[in-house]
């Protein structure tokens, strides 16, 4: 909108003395960290790259030990175990056109901007799916009220009584999430939990009060990491999964280690082709992938509400 003018002076916009000038710089979009590649593992993307809808998973068998006293008959154990399917069943796609007429008179090249707004959508939408889904994929021991498989002693939150957390108690629930890995045998390299930016502003504003902890600006916009307590790296993430519980905007916050979840990307494609009933060009991609818990003790759970 042109300055207002005083009574008898003209507007010389409207006269087209003054021009409207178009900038060769795209305006920047923010787009939300995404975390999928470091909190999962793709060690079977190699075996279905090019073939197949499933690959099947074989499991460690477990034997048992016996006590043993002199001359006993010893008791054979023929090992058995249930092997994992992991099913390829999701693909996502974006498609846009433009006509060559505006290709030909456009100051700056839309396809280039375009595309790098699809592949940043398609990883938005497919993490956000990704953290809908495993919320009930965690061992039953991993999350709840009672979390622990040894001790039931950790408080996760439920559905009807979502963890309420505070800068009080939020180092508490790292430590605990870091005991119910412990009492699964799934503690090991490589643990991580992912707060909202709720709980990451309750967490840097309880005891843990040395900014330094958590690095450079830098590292944490280009990793979303933030620091590391009790052998948890932790993330924040603005696509974690919500729900509304008793009037309160609740998050499922999930925590695990690299073993638990594996993801595979079986194929991405681009391309570019002349449009058919028009003068054109399309634009196009598709992502062909999924996941799949394969270790629930290396997953948790957890459900809470700032408090």
């Amino acid at each position: 909108m042109p300055i207002d003018v005083a009574a008898g002076y003209p507007q010389l916009k409207d006269a087209g003395v003054i021009m409207t000038h178009y900038t060769d710089k795209v305006n920047i979009e923010y787009y939300a960290t995404c975390l999928l590649p470091r909190i999962t593992n793709s060690k079977f993307t190699g075996e279905v790259k090019d073939k197949g809808d499933k690959v099947i998973i074989p499991t460690r068998p477990v034997i048992t030990t016996k006590p043993y006293v002199k001359g006993m008959n010893l008791e054979t154990e023929y090992p058995e175990s249930d092997p994992i399917e992991l099913e390829v069943n999701r693909a996502r796609y974006w498609r846009f056109g433009l006509d060559h007429i505006d290709i030909h008179q456009m100051h700056v090249v839309l396809s280039d901007e375009s595309k790098s707004d699809a592949v940043e959508r398609m990883r938005i939408d497919t993490e956000e799916e990704f953290f809908e889904d495993i919320i009930g994929d965690a061992h039953a021991s991993n999350m709840g009220l009672t979390a622990g498989a040894k001790s039931g002693a950790y408080n996760l939150g439920s559905a009807v009584t979502p963890l309420a957390l505070t800068t009080t108690n939020i180092i508490e629930l790292l430590t605990s999430v870091r005991a119910v890995l412990g009492e699964q045998n799934a503690v090991k390299k490589g643990m991580w939990i992912i707060l909202p930016e709720w709980a990451r502003f309750l967490l840097v504003n309880s005891d843990l009060k040395n900014a330094s902890l958590t690095g450079d600006d830098r590292s944490v916009l280009r990793t979303g990491r933030l620091l590391e307590i009790d052998g948890l790296t932790i993330y924040c993430s603005n696509l974690l999964y919500n729900v509304t519980i008793g009037g309160n905007q609740c998050t499922y916050i999930p925590a695990g280690n690299g073993d638990a979840i594996t993801f595979v990307a079986q194929m991405a494609r681009a391309r570019a082709f002349e449009a058919q009933n028009t003068f054109g060009m399309i634009y196009d991609g598709l992502h062909v992938y999924d996941w799949k818990v394969v270790k629930p003790e290396g997953l948790v759970t957890v459900l809470a509400r700032k408090g």
